[in-house]
């Protein structure tokens, strides 16, 4: 019985022996396998030029400040992706408070100081005939390039084709802070205005059960009918001529923001150059053009496009509108600094 057991128990051993010598086999060729793989791989990325190197760059231009980083994809083709900021740069502009009638014709100057008067009775407020706005921009994109070496022998000029994507706003122009006093106390006398010209005060009370005097109410009626409402002369209607007086929003300020698509393609060309022997730090410079879809569209708080709804618009804003609407591109001229990490 004991040589049964002892013979069975060298059998056993011998059948494990074996079928974990040849499971040590399997996985040791699976592994050669898998070894041989990632070799030849590596190998295939190496004399392709496959993302085997990593520059890191950092741009000034046109489109901001940026980061990005650049991967070669082919001996001929790189893949170039990151991000750019436009910091938010003030431009101020200025623009004259005007008084004008129901059907939109401008009242006198000197009707104004008239009106100012009032305001500073009605707010306590000081008013001022001019009032400025800052126009800011807004621009944060992320783009995704490829980047074209058209001649083998020479890594020097490229072509690019790509795409940016930003925020649909991309400036915001608003009233200056120190404007918020004068623009408060033309929105009460708008108030007062409409309140005045519109009610019957006959039969209506002016609050709660108060009775304004009927002589009184036709002689305020007949005082603010002279001085006619107050706005921000911006320019004129177009196709009307009448003049579109921007007057200030519920929270008493007056804005307008240019919106483009978010969704930008992108087309250029560049130049790149050493800057040691080493070749590890480079210079190049990127020139194309962003296609916004079309133009900006410049909406005012109130709903009106400054691009196509207006016309005559004076000063500064005048020209950034005039600018807006004929640039259906956005040119692109950024001066780039890179590092190849490896």
């Amino acid at each position: 019985m004991r040589k049964i057991i002892t013979s069975l128990l060298v059998a056993v051993s011998l059948c494990t022996g074996s079928v974990c010598g040849a499971n040590n086999n399997a996985q040791q060729e699976k592994e050669n396998k898998d070894g041989n793989i990632f070799k030849r791989t590596a190998e295939y990325f190496n004399e392709n030029n496959v993302l085997n190197h990593l520059d890191v760059g950092v741009s000034l231009g046109t489109t901001g400040i940026g980061v990005d980083f650049t991967l070669p994809i082919g001996s001929q083709v790189n893949v170039r992706t990151g991000v750019a900021y436009m910091p938010p740069i003030s431009v101020p502009m200025h623009f004259d408070l005007m008084n004008y009638t129901e059907d939109g014709s401008e009242i006198t100057e000197s009707t104004f100081d008239k009106a100012k008067e009032l305001m500073q009775t009605l707010t306590g407020f000081e008013v001022n005939r001019s009032v400025q706005i800052n126009g800011k921009p807004n621009m944060f994109t992320f783009k995704f390039l490829f980047d074209v070496y058209p001649f083998r022998n020479n890594k020097h000029w490229r072509v690019t084709a790509g795409f940016y994507i930003g925020p649909k706003k991309i400036a915001t122009a608003i009233n200056d802070m120190a404007e918020m006093p004068t623009l408060v106390s033309v929105g009460i006398y708008n108030g007062l205005y409409d309140r005045i010209m519109e009610t019957d005060f006959i039969e209506t009370p002016i609050y709660g059960d108060f009775y304004l005097d009927p002589d009184v109410a036709d002689e305020l009626k007949a005082r603010l009918s002279g001085y006619g409402r107050i706005g921000v002369h911006v320019g004129d209607y177009v196709g009307t001529g009448k003049p579109y007086l921007m007057e200030p929003d519920k929270d008493g300020t007056v804005s307008a923001n240019a919106y483009v698509n978010v969704f930008r393609p992108y087309l250029g060309f560049g130049y790149t150059t050493s800057l040691d022997k080493a070749k590890r730090w480079n210079f190049s410079v990127d020139c194309g053009a962003m296609f916004w879809g079309g133009h900006p569209k410049i909406i005012t708080h109130e709903g009106v496009d400054l691009t196509t709804d207006v016309e005559n618009i004076s000063g500064k804003v005048g020209d950034y509108v005039d600018i807006a609407k004929a640039m259906k591109v956005y040119p692109v001229l950024n001066f780039r600094i890179s590092y190849a990490v490896f």
